[in-house]
């Protein structure tokens, strides 16, 4: 599994790097160029996107690690090959393995199954969602549940309750009520958690709460690593709430 934490902070500091001339060209290439059998981000999302935003679509769009690869190529293409090559070379530093997040708790052995047939699919189990294999720790639960290192201090991730219900479940009725900047979000979820016709349905709808309850709607059909983005996309426009939350 990728660390999110550290993926993020190797995008930004390549985006960071780059000169303002060469941040327009680098968004622009983006927009007009498919990677990885993804097709391209829409033009609209990128055109007023700072460097903190433009990371998090990437990101959202091609996933972790998939989105460094993509970095890379246009960085080469546009001719910023200094900022390519450091990037290369600090992604090699960047071991993501499922191991390096180990969580403990004590699940029954009932509760980790429907854990692991939660996250993984029954069909999957053994495999996190679009990854290398998933670890088991002594314990029998996974030893890596999601991308990044925040915890409870309990070693349980933050968006995890006891009963393995996710924070995007377990705060429903809060975030319905209390998100702001939903169409930043739902732009982070285009192209990996909505299609555009689902894109399309929660933009029409006229308040935050509305486009939040839409937003739910679609989430029956959700696997973990969906709530996963729509999470990471919380934390990314709603800090202070998500912060709030969490400490709940």
């Amino acid at each position: 599994m990728e660390n999110q934490s550290r993926i993020s902070d190797l995008l930004q500091s390549a985006l960071d790097d780059l000169l303002e001339e060469d941040f327009k060209r680098f968004k622009d290439k983006l927009s007009h160029s498919g990677f990885k059998g993804k097709g391209t981000i829409p033009r609209g999302r990128l055109e007023k996107a700072d460097r903190v935003d433009t990371k998090n679509i990437l990101i959202a769009f091609y996933g972790g690690d998939a989105a460094v690869d993509v970095t890379i190529e246009i960085l080469a293409k546009i001719n910023v090959r200094g900022p390519a090559a450091n990037l290369k070379k600090d992604r090699e530093k960047v071991v993501c393995s499922c191991s390096s997040l180990s969580i403990s708790c004590s699940l029954g052995e009932q509760a980790q199954e429907q854990t692991l047939d939660r996250y993984c699919g029954g069909s999957q189990r053994g495999r996190s969602p679009g990854s290398t294999a998933l670890n088991l720790g002594g314990s029998g639960f996974p030893a890596a549940i999601r991308i990044g290192e925040d915890l409870h201090p309990n070693g349980k991730p933050l968006e995890l309750s006891a009963k393995g219900e996710h924070f995007v479940n377990r705060h429903r009725a809060d975030l319905i009520q209390r998100v702001c900047m939903v169409d930043s979000i739902i732009d982070m979820l285009y192209g990996t958690v909505l299609d555009e016709e689902q894109y399309q349905s929660i933009r029409a709808e006229k308040t935050n709460p509305d486009k939040m309850r839409k937003l739910y709607e679609f989430m029956p059909s959700w696997n973990w690593y969906c709530k996963e983005q729509l999470y990471q996309a919380l934390k990314a426009k709603n800090k202070f709430l998500i912060e709030e939350l969490e400490s709940k």
